[in-house]
């Protein structure tokens, strides 16, 4: 369903068409390739399926047009078809929310052109108080960092693997909303080269059998011996931006807010965090009470 043509320029400046829509309930593919008017051909990926988000909530996308500096953005449901009408929150007076609205790029890797997603520009004017490091190592000796705690949170964090390869470590990343039997972990799989997020101890998980789980992204490799990663947390909301938007994944979770711990880890082996940026997130609102936009 919410199929969706457009043509988006690559990096070379050449127009390419894009197809999307949304399948599985929960999932958002695309396709790169040429329109004639009459018949959409998929050129770049004819037996891989390409997602524009690894999440569980991530679906019934929709991509804005006439955007004033011509972008081609995109927002969708975080949220998912099954569990949708059960999750935790009617005592609130909600149910689901939308995504980050990301800006839609087409770059060229070595396995083909790939749509790259990241944040809008305009979510850095939301930025409060900024906490910096530089160079700490993980692993051996210090398995876990904690770094603040916090509801509303963006981290960018640049983690840069030895180059001892005996050293490598297993996993690495980022817990969040920690707190007495309460984790999501953000981590990279060295070892199956995937990146993934695990729910299974988030908070409120028991309202639906679906929603516990653990999601993967497809293959991602080191760029120059290094993963980034880019967060948003929003309380009920993790959205996951890695090595510049090349893969993405957003899930909803219903944590207690008052665990909100961060802290940064690496297991078997040890891993250089080379740089962490965290902001802590003010509202959407300015002191008129109209929505920030510039």
């Amino acid at each position: 369903e919410d199929p969706d043509l457009f043509e988006l320029a690559d990096e070379e400046g050449n127009m390419r068409w894009v197809l999307t829509h949304s399948v599985d309930v929960a999932k958002v593919e695309y396709n790169i390739g040429t329109f004639d008017g009459t018949t959409f051909k998929n050129t770049e990926t004819i037996d891989q399926v390409l997602y524009f988000d690894y999440g569980r909530d991530f679906t019934e996308a929709a991509t804005f047009t006439n955007e004033p500096k011509g972008r081609r953005l995109i927002w969708a449901w975080l949220d998912e078809g099954i569990y949708g009408g059960q999750t935790p929150t009617e005592d609130e007076g909600w149910r689901g929310s939308l995504t980050l609205i990301r800006e839609l790029k087409i770059k060229r890797y070595p396995e083909g052109l790939r749509i790259v997603t990241q944040p809008i520009q305009e979510y850095t004017k939301l930025r409060g108080m900024n906490k910096h490091l530089e160079n700490v190592v993980l692993g051996k000796n210090q398995s876990t960092l904690s770094i603040q705690k916090a509801n509303q949170l963006e981290i960018v964090a640049v983690f840069t693997l030895p180059n001892d390869t005996s050293q490598i470590p297993k996993e690495f990343g980022f817990k969040v909303f920690v707190g007495e039997g309460q984790w999501t972990t953000i981590g990279y799989n060295n070892y199956l080269g995937l990146f993934w997020m695990d729910r299974y101890n988030s908070g409120e998980v028991d309202f639906n059998p679906a929603f516990p789980c653990i999601t993967y992204t497809t293959l991602l490799s080191p760029e120059n011996g290094q993963i980034q990663f880019r967060i948003f947390l929003d309380q009920n909301s993790v959205e996951v931006f890695a090595n510049n938007g090349k893969i993405a994944m957003s899930n909803a979770i219903y944590p207690d807010p008052a665990k909100n711990e961060i802290l940064a880890y690496a297991t078997d082996g040890q891993v250089t965090l080379t740089s962490l940026d965290t902001w802590t997130l003010n509202g959407i609102w300015n002191s008129d009470n109209e929505v920030i936009t510039e």
